[in-house]
């Protein structure tokens, strides 16, 4: 069967919703409408994100497109965030997905998206071309580790539940996160449901003065901060200790580190548990240059990194690219060089995005060995712009 592929609306909002519930099996009190609240609102614009195919008039799979505009340094890239992909439980196995999938891929490829995210099982997106890859750090800071260190005594920081009714708070936390060495794009009106995406838990930190300083955002169990933004590592520090300390706080908290500065990094090294590192999500680049570069700049710029070149024909491309670090700095550009290596590009996402080490990816011989010491380059979304 040839089924026809629709954008929703915002008519269909209140059907799309209990689709989905019923779809991932979620309860009443744990609906997409509470938790992702960022992308699934009853307007056109955020609807027509929406791909859908109906059966006897209802929907009977759907997948979204939503778009992320993702500040990367001094890079600005278009990236397409994929989500909600779901069938019918009585209609699986009738390819339906695969359909929906195979337009997603074209819309995207097709709306001048630098590079694609999804969170999904490895072999069901390959199908599409997307591939596991990045790196999320997080750092497990317990209260053991706090009790015999000075860790976060540097500074005094009161904590408070955030009220996103308050208009003030909410456009200075927006300010502090626009700020950030990684960002993405909201208006102020989205920036609310950002701070309770996931039903993300918010505290805002405030000097002596009151003077707003910082926030944090706690997963809704309690146990990871997803989001820490500071004015520098001494309040970062400071406020782990107070979320910590706090009456009924957890004993332990893992932080996510993928995008805080150096700083905060090293100071949080120098006390924590243990850390983890595992894949961000299932990506697939578009625009190499562009995703290649900024994410070489980005890693050059946060620590000197080795002068070398290593050229890749990826396959799919007219020409091959050329990474390149030196004195001038770091980039990526088309050349027409001959190639050091020759890679399909889910492995080239793999080789040079991780989470791996390039060496457990593949042997490296020649100027390709350069590899080793630049990468994994830095490719991660914040959990709040997850979709």
């Amino acid at each position: 069967m040839n089924d026809k592929i629709e954008r929703l609306s915002a008519t269909d909002f209140e059907e799309l919703i209990v689709f989905l519930d019923r779809a991932f099996a979620y309860p009443p009190d744990n609906s997409f409408r509470q938790f992702l609240s960022l992308i699934y609102q009853p307007t056109d614009a955020l609807m027509s994100c929406n791909l859908a195919i109906r059966r006897a008039g209802r929907i009977a799979a759907v997948a979204g497109i939503f778009p992320i505009t993702w500040h990367f340094g001094d890079t600005v890239l278009r990236v397409a965030g994929v989500g909600g992909v779901s069938t019918d439980l009585e209609l699986r196995g009738q390819g339906l997905m695969s359909s929906l999938m195979a337009h997603a891929y074209e819309c995207i490829r097709d709306g001048g998206y630098h590079l694609s995210y999804l969170g999904g099982q490895r072999q069901r997106y390959s199908y599409y071309g997307w591939e596991i890859a990045g790196v999320r750090s997080t750092m497990i800071v317990r209260d053991v580790n706090l009790r015999h260190t000075d860790a976060g005594r540097a500074v005094t920081v009161q904590l408070e539940a955030l009220d996103i009714d308050d208009a003030d708070t909410v456009r200075t936390l927006k300010r502090l996160h626009d700020s950030q060495i990684s960002w993405c794009e909201y208006a102020d009106e989205a920036f609310l449901r950002y701070l309770v995406n996931w039903r993300a838990i918010g505290h805002v930190a405030r000097d002596d003065g009151g003077k707003i300083i910082g926030y944090a955002l706690v997963d809704k169990a309690g146990t990871s901060i997803v989001e820490l933004v500071a004015d520098d590592a001494d309040v970062a520090c400071a406020i782990i200790r107070a979320l910590i300390e706090s009456e009924g706080g957890p004993d332990a908290f893992a932080v996510n580190t993928d995008w805080l500065p150096a700083s905060f990094v090293r100071a949080l090294s120098a006390v924590a548990e243990n850390s983890t590192a595992m894949r961000s999500g299932n990506w697939q680049i578009f625009d190499w240059p562009a995703v290649t570069g900024a994410a070489l700049a980005f890693r050059h710029a946060a620590q000197a990194l080795p002068a070398g070149e290593v050229v890749l024909a990826i396959e799919g491309l007219d020409q091959a690219i050329r990474l390149q670090v030196s004195d001038h700095g770091a980039v990526s550009e088309y050349t027409e060089a001959e190639p050091d290596l020759r890679l399909p590009p889910m492995i080239a996402t793999r080789l040079l995005f991780g989470p791996l080490a390039p060496a457990d990816v593949m042997l490296l011989e020649g100027k390709a060995t350069v590899l080793q010491a630049w990468c994994p380059l830095p490719l991660s979304l914040s959990v709040q712009d997850s979709v």
